[in-house]
């Protein structure tokens, strides 16, 4: 019988957990729970207030009867980074030392404040190629150490603790039809692009762009007179507010078109304001598009047959004939999951079953982040055997003893010899060891020597492919220039927010300490169209 764990999925808005098989192909969901997330409970995927997201996870535990002390738990968080990486064809228990020893090249970071792990892609074994494909990811030490701390104050067994991303991977990769497909889940805060190929991941990429951003449009035009996150969804799956395309038209703010009411007919407002919630989905598919130019150049020969919109969004009506007509891509809907079996009482609770995916996919393969110190604490998931297992392995080691001690001496006379005779063989040793202590310690100066020379500028490649994606279609940049300290750049946007939008998103470049801008200029041509003029300033870490 396969074993039960409890997958917790703690999102901003709302929290998922599902009791479910551990790490079998095609698990059977026995328990599905969602509620509301706090306010103030969680941040960007860390814990703030643990005492009281802890009385409310025990409060829909118990009301639910689950009594299931070991969990997944999949984080949400854009503090967690991602790298592709291809190392050389090695047995599965030497990746790991593989990837600790470049961690530091993978994530320009501080390593030891960091958890790194790791999930194989792909494996390459033949003549022409022998390589193993990795997802490297790091993750802060101080975010997983909130999730240990949830779950000793709750006495759960932490079993993995698994990112968002790979979640979603594990279970997709047995959901959809053979060939180049994309699929877009778009969560709460964030939406994570997968590209595959069969069941192979070709690219992933997540995107600081989530259903929180289409309800706070919703929420910030007065016609629509709506004021909660909940509300605005309820709208978006009830109501069509989403247009088939992008308006080629542009509206002024609606704080100022409410003072000339008396203007505009209510349906004429609902039209310029359903085009305004339209428009913030901009970003998301100007995004998904740069993730598509970026598979056509790396993979010239493959095309994307299929786009599968799944998550949190899929009840929202005309989200798809806009991502159709946008991308020029065939878009369907992935809402019910194959090979995952409902119990019966949950088939007519569980409406939008692909809204649990990350949930269902945690415990598959997750890619764990439990630092060395939380396994030696918790002793993994059965500490609470601990004791069992010290007192039978005292006196299976005491008999062991027993019986081995009259065989120790000449054992240990026959290790001598077989030393010595290895030793016989390899006398030539100590001449290679010699050079290669001359080897590592040119190849140790020369890395001195690097160090030395080294300057943020080589970087620059890097940074301007972070930017150039970073910045909206919308935009232009008049002129760049940088130094070994700061990168400035001079740029041409529609409006004043389409600027503060474009300097938040330069904020979330790593490689950028600061984004400062020196100086905004507004200007209104003859024919009534709207110029902003700023220079970003941006300090390099």
């Amino acid at each position: 019988m396969a074993t039960k764990i409890l997958s917790i999925e703690v999102g901003q808005q709302t929290t998922k957990i599902c009791e479910l098989d551990y790490q079998k192909k095609n698990p059977r969901i026995y328990n599905c729970i969602t509620f509301d997330t706090p306010e103030g409970c969680i941040d960007d995927g860390y814990i703030k207030d643990k005492v009281g997201y802890a009385t409310i996870l025990r409060e829909h535990l118990d009301a639910a009867n689950i009594k299931n002390d070991k969990v997944v738990f999949t984080i949400s968080s854009t503090k967690i980074a991602n790298r592709e990486a291809i190392i050389p064809f090695v047995k599965d228990n030497r990746i790991e030392e593989i990837v600790m020893a470049n961690a530091g090249e993978y994530f320009p970071v501080n390593i030891d404040e960091y958890n790194i792990s790791y999930s194989i892609l792909e494996k390459s074994n033949t003549k022409e190629e022998k390589q193993i494909r990795l997802l490297v990811l790091a993750a802060p030490g101080n975010l997983i150490k909130t999730y240990f701390e949830l779950a000793d104050m709750m006495r759960l067994n932490i079993v993995a603790i698994d990112y968002v991303g790979n979640s979603t991977f594990q279970l997709l990769r047995n959901q959809i039809s053979t060939g180049v497909n994309l699929v877009v889940q778009i969560n709460d805060q964030n939406t994570i692009i997968n590209l595959l190929d069969d069941s192979n991941l070709l690219i992933q990429r997540t995107l600081p762009y989530g259903t929180m951003n289409i309800a706070e449009a919703i929420i910030s035009i007065p016609v629509f007179n709506v004021s909660r996150y909940k509300d605005a969804m309820e709208m978006l799956v009830n109501e069509t507010v989403i247009n088939p395309q992008f308006s080629e038209e542009s509206y002024e703010a609606f704080d100022e078109m409410a003072a000339t009411a008396d203007m505009f007919s209510l349906r004429m407002a609902r039209e310029q304001a359903k085009d305004e919630v339209t428009a913030s989905l901009k970003t998301l598919i100007s995004n998904i598009n740069r993730v598509l130019d970026y598979f056509t150049t790396k993979y010239p020969n493959k095309k994307v047959g299929t786009i599968y919109i799944t998550g949190e969004c899929v009840e929202i009506k005309g989200l798809d004939l806009l991502f159709r007509n946008e991308l020029g891509v065939e878009v369907k809907i992935l809402s019910f999951l194959e090979n995952v079996t409902f119990d019966k009482k949950l088939l007519s609770t569980v409406g939008n079953q692909s809204s649990f995916i990350s949930c269902i996919g945690a415990p598959l393969l997750p890619i764990d982040f439990t630092p060395k110190e939380y396994d030696a604490k918790h002793g993994g998931s059965d500490s609470m055997h601990f004791p069992v297992m010290i007192l039978a392995i005292c006196v299976t080691g005491a008999i062991a003893m027993w019986i081995s001690s009259y065989f120790v001496y000449t054992d240990k006379v026959r290790e001598k010899n077989d030393i010595q005779a290895q030793i016989d063989e390899i006398k030539d040793i100590e001449q290679i060891y010699n050079q290669y202590q001359i080897a590592k310690s040119n190849v140790e100066n020369m890395q001195e020597m690097h160090n030395q020379t080294y300057a943020k500028s080589q970087t620059f490649l890097v940074l301007l492919e972070e930017i150039e994606a970073k910045t909206p279609n919308i935009s232009t940049a008049a002129n760049f220039s940088v130094t070994n300290e700061t990168v400035t750049l001079s740029i041409s946007s529609d409006s004043k927010v389409t600027c503060a939008k474009y300097i938040e998103q330069m904020k979330t470049i790593e490689m950028i300490e600061t984004v400062t801008v020196s100086s905004i200029t507004e200007t209104i041509s003859e024919d009534g169209k709207k110029e902003v003029t700023y220079t970003v300033v941006c300090d390099l870490k």
